[in-house]
């Protein structure tokens, strides 16, 4: 049974309109006659915020709120069905302050409405694929690929495998073992932000200027997780320093961070050197196939940066940077689209494999590189 679709859009002051999630129905590119692979990382649909306290600000009194705002019990029953297959494996997920707890972090219902018409138009696109899904052990990303088997509409649904801490390639640093990744990037953030005031470090002040009155002291140091309150605003209500012009120049500041930390060849290797490995992988394989990875927004910027198409913006709920081969008249080509613009145009997948060269890393190099501490921060 379908669902209705749901707003993907907010009003901003003066009646501007958010899009606040990416949509495949708006502006579908030119489709290819002969597709063979298609590799698609997609960000999690809409979510409920993952904490309930900002510093000194305490809105745990929304959680009811933010419950009806859950999948419905249908919606879940649905979800329930989807079958999730868990790699055995050692490590942890040096994330899990962010995967939420009860209601918080979740996809709701809004993002199950996004993911599923996702998974519809995937499979208007290509109707003769089959599909696979990977996922982080997020629940909500697990939903996210969830959603998107339920709208793809396979007969025999595939399940969702979530790989083990130690060879997640879907989050940089999954485990929390890369003592070179943490200490690296720690160091060229402090580097992007020292000396006399950078571009970045503007930001950074012009950002905790507005966030002083919110959150109380040192509100930098704190999660910043304010785009569902604007998203759901109709719902959970308005509060004071807390809007779309916030939340706008939080994305913006890490979109700045992302760039100037990932200009390092050798972080950029560590965070998506695996992950470009597997997706040049998945793009070789013979047969007619969409892999869906479904994973976060630092790891897509991590990713477009890898592919050097990264335009320093956030991603959108449900974002996808989709990689698609075809025959057209010679050897593989590939393109590349972010939300379904064209970012890289038909090309040879060999020229494409040459670009990334420099980037992908298997599984002994990272652990190698991931054991050593010094190394160039320039």
């Amino acid at each position: 049974m379908g669902s209705s679709p749901k707003r993907s859009k907010r009003m901003l002051p003066n009646n501007v309109t958010a899009v606040t999630a990416f949509d495949m129905t708006q502006k579908p590119p030119k489709p290819s006659e002969h597709p063979k692979q298609v590799v698609i990382l997609m960000r999690h649909g809409d979510r409920t915020p993952v904490r309930e306290k900002f510093g000194e600000l305490d809105l745990s009194h929304l959680a009811p709120k933010w419950r009806s705002l859950l999948p419905t019990e249908a919606e879940q029953a649905e979800l329930d069905s989807v079958r999730v297959e868990r790699e055995e494996g050692t490590g942890s997920n040096s994330y899990a302050s962010f995967v939420g707890e009860g209601h918080l972090g979740q996809l709701t219902s809004l993002g199950f409405d996004q993911c599923r018409r996702a998974g519809q138009q995937l499979k208007a696109r290509y109707p003769e694929a089959r599909i696979r899904a990977f996922s982080t052990d997020f629940p909500r990303t697990i939903h996210t690929a969830s959603c998107v088997l339920l709208g793809f509409g396979a007969s025999e649904p595939p399940a969702v495998s979530v790989a083990a801490p130690e060879r997640q390639t879907l989050l940089p640093n999954y485990d929390g073992r890369c003592r070179r990744y943490a200490a690296l990037r720690q160091q060229l953030i402090e580097a992007a932000h020292a000396g006399v005031p950078t571009a970045l470090e503007m930001m950074r002040r012009e950002l905790e200027e507005m966030l002083l009155p919110v959150m109380g002291v040192e509100p930098m140091k704190k999660i910043l997780d304010f785009t569902p309150f604007c998203v759901h605003q109709d719902v959970v209500g308005t509060f004071d320093g807390i809007n779309w012009e916030m939340a706008k120049k939080i994305e913006k500041y890490k979109a700045s961070v992302e760039a100037a930390a990932y200009a390092n060849p050798e972080l950029l290797r560590l965070a998506a050197g695996r992950l470009v490995q597997d997706v040049m992988d998945y793009l070789s394989q013979d047969g007619h196939q969409i892999t869906l990875l479904a994973a976060h927004d630092n790891m897509m910027t991590a990713f477009l940066v890898a592919l050097d198409v990264f335009k320093e913006q956030w991603p959108l709920y449900a974002s996808m940077v989709l990689l698609e081969t075809a025959e057209l008249n010679g050897p593989r080509s590939v393109r590349v689209l972010m939300n379904d613009e064209v970012c890289l145009d038909w090309e040879p997948l060999e020229t494409l494999r040459t670009r990334v060269s420099a980037t992908v890393m298997s599984a002994a190099q990272y652990a190698a590189a991931c054991d050593g501490i010094a190394g160039s921060t320039a």
